[in-house]
């Protein structure tokens, strides 16, 4: 699979969504950081970044985050909503807003991003 080129307002959107940007987020589920990675799920790759705990890292938890949503666009064709919903877990989900929520945000961050 290729690589997709991810807009830092797509990762500032699915941070504002996943964590209202703090950086020592954890979820209930155990997701962690700001794009709330799930280190159960995510093993392999968090052996590369120094283990769970490297997941407070910003720096890492976003090349972590980025890299899961690459492969999860990869595996969908490319469909960001359904790479979204992936990265959320709600892809079975059908009232899942998740998709929605980051898309509008991703928008409105490109709206101001372009306007300067």
């Amino acid at each position: 699979g290729g690589r997709h080129q991810l807009d830092p307002e797509l990762i500032l959107a699915i941070i504002a969504v996943e964590s209202t940007f703090r950086e020592r987020a954890v979820s209930r589920v155990g997701a962690r950081g700001l794009m709330q990675v799930m280190p159960g799920v995510h093993r392999d790759k968090l052996r590369e970044i120094g283990g769970s705990r490297a997941l407070f890292d910003p720096g890492k938890n976003i090349h972590t985050g980025a890299r899961i949503l690459n492969i999860y666009l990869n595996n969908h064709s490319g469909n960001l909503q359904r790479a979204l919903l992936n990265y959320n877990g709600s892809l079975g989900h059908k009232r899942s807003s998740y998709a929605d929520k980051v898309m509008e945000l991703y928008r409105d961050f490109q709206r101001v991003t372009t306007e300067g």
